[in-house]
């Protein structure tokens, strides 16, 4: 069974953004790397929910390409997306 692996301080920075955001939904990249079963987060790219809204999000296309790019640069791969 895959399953994804967080720490416990990147399980509070998503907390934190979602307090942030309230009530709008938030949302985050998760960069990571798969092993064995599990995926493990090493960064958390916090992104901004452009439709303010508190049932939808969308990560604007530049901050997609801003996390890749630093997924890329750090040699990790995209894990999951994160919305409270």
């Amino acid at each position: 069974m895959e399953c994804l692996v967080l720490t416990q301080k990147e399980k509070d920075k998503l907390v934190a953004h979602a307090r942030e955001q309230q009530p709008s939904e938030s949302c985050a990249m998760l960069l990571g790397k798969k092993v064995g079963d599990n995926w493990n987060v090493k960064e958390v790219f916090l992104t901004q929910n452009i439709d303010n809204s508190q049932t939808n999000f969308t990560i604007s296309p530049e901050e997609l390409l801003k996390g890749y790019q630093l997924a890329e640069k750090i040699q990790l791969e995209l894990v999951g997306v994160f919305h409270s």
